[in-house]
Formats: C-alpha cells, sequence, structure tokens
C-alpha cells in the first residue's frame, strides 16, 4: 500500500493519536500479528477467539512496528509507541480499507457461493494474472476480518483485485460488499453448505445474491445459469447480467465439455480452452473465469493461455501420486453437493483399478444432517467401490444408505476415531488403488492424506510421493 501516515488513520478512523508528534509517521503495511510484523509496520490489535492483540503490544514495539491502533480503554503499550485509540479496532480496519480501496484504480471482482470460491477464485487469477497486474484475497481471508486484510495489500500498480467474500449468515455478505465495492460479482452456486446458521436453502440464495445487489449500475454480475435459483440470484442484481452454463438458455454456454482425466476441455463457440486439474464439476467456475476475461477485455487466446496455469489448491480436488496409490485429496472441505460430484468423478474416473472412497462428516448440516448422511452413502454405492471407510458421527446414516443402495457390509467400515480409520485403511488399501478422500474443514482428513504419505515411505521407499 502506499506510504500513510499515523494522523491520517486517526482521521480516517475517527481515532485519537497519542503522543501527537507521532502524527508524522508513516507505513506501508499493516500487521494483526506479532509474530509476522515487519519493521515499520502498523499494528492494528484486535480482539480473536483465542487472542487478543492487546496483549502483544510489547512485542510488536520490539520487533519495530511504526505505531498501533487499539480500542478505548485497553493498555497502549510502551509510552514510546504512538497510538491511535479507536471505539472498536475490527470497525476501524473496515474503515480503513475501505478508505484504501477508494484511493486504487484496481477494479475488484467479487466471489461468492456455497461451494466452488476459491477454485473461481483461482480461475479468474489465472486468466487475469496472464495478462494483467493484480492480486488475489489469500487462503481463507474470506470475512469480515481477512478481507479487509485483503483489501490493504492492493497496491497502485494492480489492475484487479479478486476477492473472496464469505458468510455463514444472512447480511454478511452485504457488510463485506460494502467495504470492497466490487465493480464485478460472482456467484459460483447455491447448495447445502452452513444450513445450521441459514436454515434454508432460500436464505443461502438471499445471502449470496447480497454481492450482486451491491454491485454498481456499471457493474457485471455472473450467476450459475444452470443453477435453479439463477433467476433469483439475476434479479437481485441492478445492473448487467451474464448468465453462464451448459443450457442454451445461457448467455455463455459451454457447446462442448469433455473431461479427459484431470483437464477439462470446454468450447464456446468456435473457442476451445483447455483447463489442467480442473472436472465437471467445475465447470460454472471455470466459464465465470472466462466470463470475467472478458469483460476486462481479453481476448478468447489469452484468456486460454491463462488458463493453462491454473493449479487447484491444496485439498482441492487435487489428483497426487503417493507410492502406489494414486489419491484424490478432496479433503479441504465437504457438502452434500461436493460429495455428489466427488463420488461422480470416481465413478467415471478412467480406471480399472480398485476404487477406495473414504468420507469424513459433513458438518452444519443442522437437522438435516441424517438426511444429507444417508444421500451421501447412496451417492457412494453408485460409484462401484471396492471399500467404502468412513468417519464421525453421521457415520451410521452414511452406510445405512450405501447398503440401501447396494453396497455389502463386507466392503464398508464405519469408525469414530482417526486412529481407527488409518489402522482400517492400511488393512483395506492395496497398490495401486485410487483413494478419493473427502470430509468437512473440523474433521481433518488431510490427515488420511499424510497417513498414506508416511505410510508410502514407511513400505514404499523409492516410490513416487507427491
Amino acid at each position: 500500500m502506499r506510504p500513510t501516515s499515523l494522523s491520517e488513520v486517526a482521521r480516517i478512523t475517527n481515532g485519537e493519536l497519542t503522543p501527537n508528534v507521532g502524527g508524522a509517521i508513516q507505513f506501508r503495511s499493516v500487521s494483526t500479528d506479532s509474530r509476522q510484523l515487519k519493521q515499520g509496520d502498523l499494528f492494528w490489535a484486535l480482539r480473536g477467539e483465542t487472542h487478543d492483540g492487546h496483549e502483544f503490544l510489547d512485542e510488536a514495539h520490539k520487533q519495530g512496528a511504526a505505531g498501533c491502533v487499539v480500542a478505548d480503554g485497553r493498555s497502549s503499550g510502551p509510552d514510546e509507541l504512538p497510538t491511535v485509540r479507536v471505539k472498536d479496532t475490527l470497525a476501524a480496519l473496515k474503515a480503513f480499507a475501505r478508505w484504501h480501496r477508494n484511493c486504487q484504480e484496481a477494479r475488484v471482482v467479487g466471489v461468492t457461493g456455497s461451494v466452488g470460491k476459491t477454485t473461481t477464485r483461482e480461475l479468474i487469477y489465472s486468466v487475469l494474472g496472464g495478462s494483467l497486474q493484480g492480486m488475489r484475497s489469500p487462503a481463507n481471508f474470506n470475512n469480515h476480518l481477512g478481507l479487509p486484510l485483503s483489501l490493504l495489500s492492493v497496491h497502485d500498480q494492480h489492475e484487479f483485485a479478486v476477492l473472496e467474500l464469505g458468510a455463514s449468515a444472512v447480511g454478511e455478505i452485504r457488510d463485506l460488499a460494502t467495504v470492497a465495492r466490487p465493480e464485478i460479482g460472482v456467484v459460483t452456486g447455491i447448495a447445502p453448505v452452513h444450513l445450521s446458521g441459514f436454515g434454508s436453502l432460500q436464505r443461502i440464495a438471499q445471502a449470496k445474491a447480497e454481492l450482486l445487489a451491491s454491485l454498481p449500475h456499471s457493474g457485471v454480475a455472473i450467476v450459475p445459469g444452470d443453477d435453479p435459483f439463477a433467476s433469483q440470484l439475476a434479479e437481485a442484481a441492478r445492473c448487467r447480467v451474464v448468465r453462464v452454463g451448459a443450457r442454451k438458455i445461457n448467455s455463455l454456454q459451454a457447446t462442448d465439455v469433455r473431461s479427459q482425466g484431470d483437464r477439462l476441455r470446454v468450447r464456446i463457440g468456435s473457442s476451445k480452452f483447455d483447463v489442467p486439474g480442473a472436472f465437471p464439476h467445475n465447470l460454472s467456475s471455470v466459464l465465470a473465469a472466462i466470463a470475467v476475461g472478458r469483460e476486462f477485455s481479453l481476448n478468447d487466446e489469452r484468456i486460454a493461455a491463462g488458463l493453462q496455469s491454473f493449479q487447484q489448491a491444496s485439498g482441492r480436488t487435487k489428483i497426487l501420486q503417493i507410492g502406489l496409490w494414486r489419491v484424490i485429496d478432496d479433503t479441504y472441505n465437504s457438502s452434500p453437493v461436493a460429495v455428489t460430484a466427488a463420488c461422480n468423478l470416481l465413478k467415471h474416473f478412467n480406471t480399472s483399478q480398485r476404487k477406495v472412497l473414504v468420507l469424513g462428516d459433513m458438518l452444519e448440516l443442522g437437522k438435516h444432517a441424517p438426511r444429507f448422511h444417508r444421500q451421501a452413502g447412496r451417492d457412494a454405492a453408485s460409484v462401484g467401490l471396492d471399500s467404502l471407510l468412513v468417519l464421525g458421527k453421521w457415520a451410521d446414516h452414511v452406510v445405512e444408505g450405501a447398503m440401501e443402495s447396494g453396497l455389502s457390509a463386507n466392503r464398508i467400515t464405519s469408525t469414530q476415531t482417526h486412529s481407527k480409520l488409518f489402522s482400517a485403511l492400511e488393512s483395506t488399501i492395496q497398490p495401486g488403488d485410487v483413494i478419493l478422500i473427502k470430509g468437512s474443514r473440523g474433521m481433518r482428513m488431510e490427515q488420511v492424506v499424510e497417513k498414506l504419505r508416511e505410510l508410502a515411505r514407511r513400505t514404499q521407499p523409492h516410490r513416487q510421493i507427491a
């Protein structure tokens, strides 16, 4: 970010600077973690679920902080550390990020949806980043804290910024959008995710539509045209709407879609796009990225070249060769729609090898959890599995659905602990197996991938381990 003075921070946040002599001090970046703070950063003290930044002011001073922002009534740290006192440090951070966003020329692309936000963000960044200078929000910086911090990393040379907007309740995306002020809004799809917070699919759609409602009249709303909620999403926008999908009704229609291994080949009219690391369930995300590229006046050749650089983020349908096993690491998160997509992927995976599915619970489904986990079992049974291993509180419901759909009991293992799952997996898998691993973030299914790596190192020391 551009050099900014502490007195300007006080003005923007309606704060009070003490001592006044520090007002001319400038900084170029903001840190909320004293462990990662660089000399000359402004330390912003925030209170989180497990830590309170106000307890680390001395450490920030030792690390060379230019100053700090603290809440009224809290310690200001060492006397020599210039301090901006504000009523609420999180609200002040949002105000400062909003001011910084207004100072930038970069066009902001906002991405939200129930599933596929990160994949869509990365696809858009691949398309734009091949021709333009810009940034995208890192990791999970998509909430009331992460989004302002993402905005503060936008600088004067950036031509675009791709930002995720996440939510677990109605109204949260609207609040984030007032900070980010996106010009292009992308909704990836509506699915039963965070149902315990939203209550219904209708309210999920209402929440995601807040991004599109926030767009200016000159903006562009990109919606998943094949989604049952496409019309509701489109109606929320006050600007031009681009519907993407495989149906003829869509303004950007994929006329031919082919999955070849871990590549997705898409044709739109006379243009062809080849996307590594993508699968059929990523089609809407790929089309959204193409639509965004066109809105930035990139021709299809440049868009296609940008898509060639796409790489799936860790834990998101990433195919790994771990020893003698081909592992599909889809451990980052889970939902009913995502489990169905994963099962379809495994079902149509071009292989004569044995297929093993490891499923952890889908969380935050509230009262709908039993029904959706039984459906997950039915989806699993349709794959033609050699082995199904299930972990978690809702495992019995998955087993029930799988057996109802014809998967024999001797192919199913249900466990409540990771250690028992690991033991069962080790005794079940064989050389050459294709193993797909999926579960909600809280189930820590990435541990299964690491266990397979350990097992491969121990039993197959000369084999490739991704």
